[in-house]
């Protein structure tokens, strides 16, 4: 039986969104590549093939199964009889394509779950807050007890968010 649900987030959103941008970013870095001679272009096709074999590598890190397209990372050979600038605008129509497709999953992040792992990672730091919020009360006397509530809480929320990221 094969298991047709959508993939699920290993990481959160936010390190997805900044680590799918990165990409995008490199790619329309390929696409600015001026080329002048045919050692300029295999150079391009060098560091496109280590672009397109990092995001596949990339998205089984973020992803528990890629969503992106089989036909990611995919090169088309050039005809026989093209000239080298025909070339040069199929490559770079390609690297369009594949960054299409990373904006597209860029854009449906907000859809996709996240895995349990994350979940409970998440749900065990807003526990822990809690009771060392908690703790605080009890054991602090009442005048010190907004100052350090109001640092604790700043220090906590940025832990959070730290691990989080992370």
């Amino acid at each position: 039986m094969r298991n047709n649900s959508n993939p699920k987030l290993l990481v959160s959103k936010a390190e997805a969104t900044e680590k799918i941008q990165d990409r995008i970013n490199i790619g329309k870095e390929l696409l600015e590549v001026q080329i002048s001679s045919e050692g300029d272009f295999t150079l391009l096709k060098r560091k496109t093939e280590k672009w397109t074999d990092y995001n596949t590598t990339l998205f089984k890190t973020l992803f528990d199964k890629s969503p992106l397209s089989s036909t990611h990372g995919f090169v088309l050979v050039a005809l026989t009889g093209q000239s080298l600038y025909e070339e040069i605008a199929d490559h770079k129509e390609n690297i369009s394509h594949w960054i299409n497709d990373l904006e597209s999953i860029y854009d449906q992040l907000g859809l996709y779950e996240e895995t349990t792992q994350i979940r409970e990672k998440l749900r065990y730091a807003k526990t822990k807050v809690i009771t060392y919020k908690e703790k605080l009360k009890k054991d602090i006397p009442t005048h010190l007890k907004a100052i350090i509530l109001g640092i604790i809480g700043s220090l906590i929320a940025t832990a959070i968010l730290t691990y989080i990221a992370c």
